[in-house]
């Protein structure tokens, strides 16, 4: 199953820490680990969670076992654009919460390297450098974000934070689900959660691999 969805609100606010300016967004996301994949209304309510207070523009995204949303005054409004961002392959998607201060030299690098954008995307631009570094991308980056990468080939959900942990990234994992968010509220927009105690953290970085034959190979 297949569901792509964009929906333009309003332009947000950003806010400012250590004098520069990060976005007032939010990103969210469920990874089956079962045979029962998202259902996107779940994914789409966490979405529309992140996007209530500021009332960004949002979109969402579900592919067999894996639901991705983000909220924020950058997100594509258009509709046919992907949501999440992607790299030329389409094997990696990433979501952002927040901005990437050197994406243009990072970015000036992968296009040395080969590498083609379709967009000016902070968010593409981590997904390339996923593609070409994997977790070391990871140390390229300067800002203020939280960061979800799903790596479609090796079934990988990486989770990660900046350095001064600025934003906030919660996960919390169950029998069926791994579920993570910005916000503790779209968190537990999510029938298998019911208290905010069962959520963690993310303190800098985590990786989790996910057992492909809980959803099938993902198109």
């Amino acid at each position: 199953m297949r569901c792509t969805l964009s929906t333009f609100v309003r332009s947000g606010a950003v806010t400012r820490v250590g004098g520069k300016s990060a976005p007032v967004c939010g990103i969210a996301g469920v990874i089956a680990l079962s045979d029962r994949g998202p259902d996107p209304s779940v994914v789409e309510q966490m979405t529309r969670r992140l996007a209530h207070r500021s009332g960004h523009a949002w979109g969402y995204y579900v592919d067999g076992g894996v639901g991705l949303g983000v909220a924020g005054p950058g997100v594509i409004a258009s509709e046919g654009q992907d949501q999440p961002a992607t790299n030329g392959e389409r094997s990696v998607r990433v979501v952002l919460d927040g901005r990437i201060h050197n994406a243009p030299h990072v970015g000036d690098g992968l296009l040395r390297a080969g590498h083609r954008f379709r967009t000016a995307a902070d968010a593409e631009v981590v997904a390339h450098a996923w593609e070409k570094y994997g977790e070391h991308a990871l140390d390229l980056f300067t800002g203020i974000f939280a960061i979800a990468i799903w790596d479609e080939r090796r079934h990988r959900l990486f989770l990660a934070v900046d350095r001064v942990g600025e934003k906030r990234l919660h996960y919390a994992i169950t029998d069926a689900w791994l579920i993570f968010a910005s916000e503790v509220s779209a968190a537990l927009v999510h029938p298998a959660l019911s208290s905010r105690r069962e959520l963690t953290t993310v303190a800098r970085c985590l990786s989790f691999d996910v057992d492909r034959h809980a959803f099938g190979d993902i198109a």
